[in-house]
């Protein structure tokens, strides 16, 4: 860990995970910002075998946890924040961190819950209790989400606020795309909760009726083989092109001619806002989050 200066603001940014995904791009974003008087560190509690994106740059540390058990990762937590003395630990999706950044006497424990079901299913009731009184403020990136959140009853409305996600406002100038071959496009982690099938699906039937449409389906995950195995029974081999994930999506999503969210879970939606800041027009599972973003018709 490099050396700071006293007049410093020391802030950690704490996530579970940074594979390839909304979440990872949040994260390694927070790196690219101004950082006068600020000294932001980043730390990954991930599972030994995953490796530091190459596009994680910008920041004054960048520590990955690789211990076998939840124990050694969280001790080792502890120990790396009593060395580091942050006056700011901000946890996404790692719902030990704040407990942990409290041990360890950080002043300040801001937790940004990006998924309510993640958020009420961690563990037990317990577990739920200290997270909710270590934390210094909750932040939901959605109304949406805080909506759900105290719906619940997981968390009272003064406990937390809504900060939606932001993205880069691209150049909303589309690229030259020719309506002969029409491009329907996705990008999206594969799993059961994102819907890729049901899209799959629909561009089957849609396809009786555009036959030169292709679609194109950016990213990967534990779904992949499955999506493969109904692209050929449903025999769309020659018109669906996965190319798994890429490292400059915002190329690729210049050929959509439209962009789909068919996802069936969704607190916020950051790729569709992504796709919106490039000027494609997009069409969206109707879901809480998602309608936060854009509103029918538009």
């Amino acid at each position: 860990m490099t050396s700071q200066s006293p007049n410093e603001l020391t802030v950690v940014q704490v996530c579970s995970s940074l594979s390839a995904g909304g979440l990872a791009r949040i994260v390694l974003d927070l790196g690219g910002l101004p950082t006068e008087r600020i000294r932001q560190s980043l730390i990954a509690t991930v599972f030994p075998g995953i490796h530091w994106p190459q596009e994680a740059g910008g920041w004054a540390d960048r520590i990955v946890i690789h211990r076998h058990g939840k124990f050694a990762r969280y001790f080792e937590l502890y120990k790396i924040l009593r060395r580091m003395r942050p006056v700011i630990v901000h946890a996404h999706q790692e719902g030990y961190a704040p407990i942990i950044a409290r041990l360890a006497r950080v002043p300040v424990r801001i937790e940004t819950i990006h998924s309510g079901l993640h958020w009420l299913n961690l563990g037990h009731p317990l577990v739920r209790l200290l997270r909710r009184r270590s934390v210094t403020q909750h932040v939901a990136v959605s109304s949406a989400l805080r909506d759900e959140l105290t719906s619940s009853g997981a968390l009272r409305s003064e406990e937390v606020v809504a900060i939606p996600n932001g993205v880069p406002i691209g150049d909303m100038v589309p690229a030259d795309r020719s309506l002969e071959t029409p491009v329907i496009g996705a990008a999206s982690r594969f799993d059961s909760g994102k819907g890729i099938d049901v899209l799959v699906r629909a561009f089957a039937s849609m396809r009786r009726e555009w036959p030169q449409a292709r679609l194109l389906l950016l990213g990967d995950g534990p779904n992949r083989r499955e999506l493969e195995m109904l692209v050929d029974e449903l025999g769309l081999s020659s018109c669906v092109d996965m190319p798994g994930y890429v490292n400059d999506p915002e190329r690729w999503m210049r050929s959509f001619h439209v962009f789909v969210l068919p996802s069936l879970y969704e607190p916020f939606g950051l790729v569709l806002a992504e796709a919106m800041s490039l000027g494609i027009p997009v069409v969206s599972s109707d879901l809480p989050g998602p309608a936060s973003i854009c509103r029918g018709g538009i």
